[in-house]
């Protein structure tokens, strides 16, 4: 199959979640994405190009996730979520939620993925579909710029130590807290 010059998968719908959800009875801050596979939704792992070599190549700790060789197109939707995840927890962000859940609509998926700071949690989420999108296509791409953009917005936005101790305890008594 050539996929050469095509996008594989759009953002249809980025949401911000910000307490509780349908997706989480524990996990308040959350970045949910519907996405199109649009033409490649017809198509299994198999079918594509180095696909699965070349992501463990760019992202060696995506080898958590369980791939098979011949999964459905789902696995795409599963895959962006944890492209999510990861290059967020490389930049030193402390996230770990991931779901991926198929709607009525043939190729089309909600993910769900955890954010520590939502300026990155919204970057994570293009990100991860920019880099699938050059994976499928081939295309070179730099993960390393796109992990030092969130390495930035940390520093730029993150919590010192002395506020996330009292961040900490305020979650601990179920206080809410939020960063103006």
């Amino acid at each position: 199959m050539n996929l050469t010059h095509i996008t594989i998968m759009k953002i249809i719908k980025t949401q911000v979640l910000r307490g509780p959800n349908i997706w989480s009875n524990y996990q308040n801050r959350l970045i949910q994405l519907k996405i199109d596979l649009e033409e490649i939704k017809n198509f299994s792992s198999t079918e594509i190009n180095e696909f699965l070599f070349n992501l463990k190549e760019q992202l060696p700790n995506i080898n958590t996730i369980e791939i098979s060789e011949n999964q459905k197109p789902n696995f795409l939707a599963n895959i962006t979520a944890h492209i999510a995840v990861a290059i967020q927890k490389i930049s030193g962000m402390n996230v770990g939620l991931e779901q991926a859940k198929g709607t009525i609509n043939k190729g089309i998926y909600n993910l769900v993925f955890e954010y520590e700071l939502e300026e990155a949690g919204l970057f994570a989420a293009k990100s991860s579909v920019r880099i699938l999108n050059a994976l499928l296509n081939n295309h070179e791409f730099s993960v390393e710029e796109d992990i030092d953009v969130l390495k930035s917005i940390k520093r730029r936005n993150g919590i010192g130590p002395s506020t996330l101790s009292i961040i900490v305890e305020a979650e601990k008594r179920g206080i809410p807290w939020r960063r103006l």
